[in-house]
């Protein structure tokens, strides 16, 4: 029939309402379809496909292009909709009109141009932007592939973003749905995180990521795989592993990823017990290594005595043989057996060793000293003496240092076996070389000659004490002689006392005036006139009285800073500390106290006169006197924020103790207390802590070595340990608790499992004694050097060593006592010393 002709008010108008009733004559569906935004940049491709290679397109979040291309395309196409602010795509999308026009085409694989012409035709007449984003779409969902040459668009869309410059469209390869409920269960059992859309792009992500966890499954298998090749009776976990191995590996092969996960799925067959054998091996290499630690230990062990060829070799063949790595509830419960029966061992043995230790240190070996009579070169008695002296230096040698850590060793290092030690040797050499020596001196003195050569010493004015008198008198074997060295001379005939009249003494200085420091140059001239190493003086017509010029040469020394002389007896310089006098102590004598040789009794007057503020305080960086900074310490306590300054503040007043509790015990006692409570400026770290950077180091632990006995330990490292030298010094916190069951208790719960060697001596002698401070450090000198000669010995020279202490200690708040245990700054922070090889 006739069409009517379009009505409109102009002609214009009316050809352009002729032209739209064309174009809807021809392309009925365009206006359906048609873009609400155009043309498009090339850019716009290549957002759509970033998008949804790294996050998908259902975000509402994407890059500039890609909220045009939902809203003005895939929307009015229908290949998307809307979800709250989210997108998702359109269900069903097989039913989608355009994708079923495209489907029949694909089958022959056209080339990209004949899809073009054929969307461009009646009834649609999509334009090139919807045919790009179209043909985009469907290939992200997996419906289709655009190749070029052998390469997919999705390798090539960087730089060569519009499908229409390809060669041809071609299906795609996916999962299908068996295999996607595969590839979900595995992801779940991986913890991976599953898309939203099972697109082929998605699929391929996750087949990605499949790679990476099976790369770091297969290296853990492959580590795991080597331990099992050695001969442990682990043949059926050995075959498990590798059969895990080669099922991960698939993941590898081939060049396009959803092809090999469609083979690794096809391998595993079932997701859940493929799941289920990576559970149970999963945990198997962490298990694996403590058995083979824990049976090397105990191997080790079991291979030495008393377990291969004694008294333990019984119980230990009862365990019977070790079971295979295949079977690991048996292995678990022999190793647990294993455990309690070297645990049994431990007990018995450290019993048996205490024991016999405490009988061994009441043997007098310990605290003998040769009679010093028995140095006189008269006896003969050197060669008996020299090997008295490597006697005791064996023993001491020789003397358990603290029982070792029987973990990996079953006899402490020491030597005892169970029932003795290699000491004994020595002690019964000991006792045998003190008989000699007995014999030696009784026999010397008994002889008559002898005993005259003594009356004549006492005769002569030397010095005579009850011991000697007795022995004059046939009551004692022996005489006692403090002055060895001029007694031997007396013996050999030698004259060693020089008589002197007062006047002889005095007449090249008479009916003169002097100065007081004239005078006593030339009184010292004087006595340079007479030979012989000891002079008597006889006291007649004596016209200098002692008396009056002590007093004198006390003032000049105070005043001047300037040493009395030399040999004034005790008695005479407690009789002239009555006659001091405050106004004769200057700055200088206050900076110099402790080298002026003035008494005891003068000095505490001066340090009391400094306590109760009669004198002043000289400059603290002018005075060298450790007696006069203890007494500013306790006026003015200083503020140790650092480890080393805590340190050397320590020592100083720790060596003027026995003094300053006689002077002002309240007062010192609460500075020693607040001392060994000082707060640093920063908490060194725990000691666990501290150490795990030292893992490459020998471990050498000197028990109770704390901050006080810092510069001893510095200064003697060298000598101790020849081997090494100081590369430096770092500080560390013990427990709160600062006892050695702390300290291994702490190194046990942060599983540090490093070998170490330990020395006692320290921590016994601060228990057994209370020796003055200066003492302290001498004997601790001696202990160490004596304990550590056999100690070096076992350390290797080529490899560097870490000695530092578990705890420290400190002056009891009584001061009657050094004592550890508690959580003072002064019993928690030791030292760490770190020693090169030379």
């Amino acid at each position: 029939g006739r069409i009517a002709a379009p009505s409109a008010a102009t002609f214009n108008d009316w050809l352009e309402s002729c032209v739209l009733w064309i174009l809807r004559r021809r392309y009925p569906s365009f206006e359906r379809f048609a873009p609400t935004h155009g043309p498009l940049p090339k850019e716009t491709y290549r957002q759509l496909m970033r998008s949804a290679l790294n996050q998908g397109l259902e975000s509402a979040q994407g890059e500039e292009f890609l909220g045009i291309v939902r809203e003005g395309y895939l929307l009015p196409m229908g290949l998307m909709r809307r979800r709250g602010q989210e997108y998702e795509t359109a269900p069903k999308l097989d039913s989608n009109e355009l994708v079923r026009l495209i489907q029949p085409l694909i089958e022959h694989q056209p080339a990209p141009q004949a899809v073009y012409e054929h969307l461009a035709q009646p009834v649609y007449g999509l334009v090139p932007d919807q045919i790009h984003l179209l043909l985009i779409f469907l290939l992200i969902q997996g419906e289709l592939d655009i190749v070029k040459g052998q390469r997919s668009y999705r390798d090539q869309f960087e730089t060569l973003p519009l499908p229409l410059l390809y060669d041809r469209i071609t299906p795609a390869s996916a999962l299908t749905l068996d295999e996607l409920r595969e590839l979900e269960r595995l992801c779940d059992g991986l913890h991976l995180r599953t898309p939203g859309q099972w697109t082929v792009l998605a699929q391929r992500r996750m087949a990605r990521r499949l790679r990476e966890v099976a790369t770091t499954r297969r290296r853990d298998l492959s580590s795991l795989l080597a331990h099992l090749q050695q001969p442990d009776g682990s043949e059926s976990l050995t075959t498990q592993v590798s059969t895990l191995l080669g099922q991960w590996a698939v993941l590898d092969n081939g060049p396009d990823e959803i092809e090999s996960l469609q083979q690794f799925l096809y391998e595993i067959s079932s997701a859940v017990r493929f799941l289920a054998d990576n559970a149970a091996l999963e945990e198997l290499p962490q298990r694996l290594e403590r058995w083979r630690a824990e049976l090397s230990r105990l191997r080790h062990l079991f291979s030495q005595e008393p377990f291969s060829d004694g008294p333990w070799s019984e119980p230990l063949a009862a365990l019977g043989e070790t079971p295979g790595l295949d079977r690991p509830d048996e292995l678990e419960s022999w190793l647990k057996q294993a455990r309690q029966l070297y645990q049994r061992y431990q007990q018995e043995y450290r019993e048996a060793h205490g024991q016999w230790w405490r009988g061994a240190a009441e043997h007098p070996v310990w605290n003998w000293r040769p009679p010093a009579l028995a140095n006189s070169r008269h006896l003969h008695l050197e060669q008996e003496l020299a090997d008295m002296e490597d006697c005791r230096r064996k023993s001491f040698h020789l003397r358990c240092g603290g029982m070792a850590n029987l973990e990996y060793q079953t006899r402490c290092n020491c030597g005892f076996d169970g029932d003795s030690a290699p000491l004994v040797q020595e002690l019964e050499r000991f006792e045998d070389l003190v008989q000699q020596i007995d014999k030696g001196l009784q026999q010397f003195f008994a002889q008559q000659s002898v005993t005259e050569r003594v009356r004549s010493w006492q005769s002569e004015g030397n010095e005579v004490c009850e011991q000697t008198r007795a022995y004059l008198k046939g009551e004692r074997p022996l005489p006692e002689i403090r002055d060895l060295k001029l007694f031997d001379r007396h013996l050999s005939g030698v004259q060693t006392v020089q008589t002197v009249a007062v006047s002889e003494l005095l007449a090249p200085i008479g009916n003169r005036t002097w100065t007081r420091g004239d005078l006593l140059t030339a009184l010292k001239h004087s006595l340079e006139r007479f030979p012989g190493e000891r002079l008597r003086i006889e006291p007649e017509a004596e016209k200098i009285k002692q008396e009056q010029l002590l007093p004198w040469c006390l003032e000049q020394a105070l005043r001047y800073a300037t040493p009395l002389p030399q040999g004034l007896l005790h008695g005479e310089l407690q009789r002239i500390a009555a006659d001091l006098s405050p106004e004769w102590v200057s700055t200088a004598a206050l900076s110099r106290l402790d080298h002026l040789r003035l008494g005891t009794q003068v000095t505490r007057r001066i340090l009391t006169w400094l306590l109760d503020g009669t004198l002043a305080l000289p400059p603290a960086e002018k005075t060298d006197s450790i007696s006069v900074q203890a007494a500013a310490e306790v006026s003015h306590p200083s503020l140790t924020a650092e480890p080393r300054q805590l340190a050397r503040l320590t020592r100083q007043l720790y060596l003027q103790h026995r003094s300053f509790m006689e002077l002002a015990p309240e007062r010192w006692l609460a500075r020693l207390d607040s001392l060994a409570a000082s707060e640093l400026r920063q908490r060194p770290p725990d000691i666990a802590q501290a150490l795990t950077a030292y893992g490459q180091y020998q471990w050498l632990v000197i028990d109770a070595l704390g901050l006080p006995l810092l510069s001893l330990l510095e200064a003697e490292a060298g000598r101790w340990l020849p081997h090494w030298k100081i590369a430096g010094t770092s500080f560390a916190s013990a427990p709160h608790l600062t006892t050695t069951d702390a300290f291994y208790a702490q190194l046990a719960a942060s599983d540090t499992r490093h070998p170490l060697e330990k020395i006692n001596v320290l921590d016994e002698l601060l228990h057994a004694r209370f020796p003055a401070f200066a003492d302290l450090e001498r004997l601790a000198a001696a202990e160490i050097q004596a304990a550590l000669r056999a100690l070096v010995k076992r350390l290797d020279r080529e490899r560097p060593l870490l000695v530092f202490a578990d705890h420290g200690f400190r002056l009891a708040k009584d001061g009657c006592a050094y004592v550890h245990g508690g959580d003072s700054t002064l019993e928690r922070v030791v030292p760490l010393v770190l020693m090169e090889p030379l």
